[in-house]
């Protein structure tokens, strides 16, 4: 059943699941109220909330609908890829999934919204760091630290789709002749900022790994 879903014993719902969650996402994240859904859907408020019992309870039933469609739409599980591509790929898949749901990420709840197929990619990239050659404990902190990287992606890009986000005054305004190589190192990253950014952090935590697989295999 879905997440905060309780419809009334013994009565026939007058709008559908859909219904509910097509209406939730006409009127957006920021500021969602049971009374705005229930005047759209011209029933009584009461009836959505026992159908729902929380703006965060739609939200988080929104947000799931969401994540499923895009995972509907991912590219095929790839099963015994080696560790580096294994890694690689859960980072990517798992930072453009959140990235796909926008700015309802701000109802995420890992309990609720970890779905089947993130749980096997994390446990294929488990299985595949310990075949590569780590133990089954140093595996498993290199998987918490690539969802580290993964995290602090989204939690930027959820900061960017804040209704009035600015960034840090005095990075965005650094003073070249005080600074002058953070304020060239800040201009020359500026344009792909975020991209680049994670995609280093990830390069960096790949280059960690496989030093550690090396110094776990010295024969090899």
């Amino acid at each position: 059943m879905a997440i905060g879903y309780s419809p009334a014993r013994g009565r026939r719902p007058s709008f559908t699941e859909e219904q509910l969650i097509g209406v939730a996402l006409d009127i957006g994240p920021h500021g969602i109220s049971l009374r705005e859904v229930a005047d759209r859907l011209g029933v009584a408020r009461m009836t959505v909330y026992n159908r729902v019992n929380s703006p965060e309870a739609l939200g988080r039933l929104v947000l799931l609908s969401v994540l499923n469609s895009v995972a509907g739409s991912d590219t095929p599980h790839i099963g015994q890829a080696g560790w580096r591509a294994q890694v690689e790929t859960y980072a990517l898949r798992t930072r453009d999934k959140m990235f796909r749901a926008g700015a309802w990420l701000r109802f995420f709840d890992p309990a609720a919204h970890i779905g089947t197929s993130g749980l096997r990619e994390a446990d294929d990239v488990i299985r595949s760091l310990v075949e590569a050659g780590l133990d089954i404990v140093s595996a498993a902190h290199a998987l918490k630290f690539i969802n580290v990287i993964v995290g602090d992606a989204v939690l930027l890009h959820m900061d960017r789709l804040r209704p009035g986000f600015e960034e840090i005054e005095v990075l965005a305004n650094l003073d070249a002749d005080d600074f002058p190589w953070l304020a060239a190192a800040r201009a020359a990253a500026r344009p792909s900022e975020d991209e680049t950014q994670f995609l280093y952090n990830l390069e960096c935590a790949l280059a960690g790994v496989a030093a550690m697989i090396a110094r776990a295999r010295p024969g090899c």
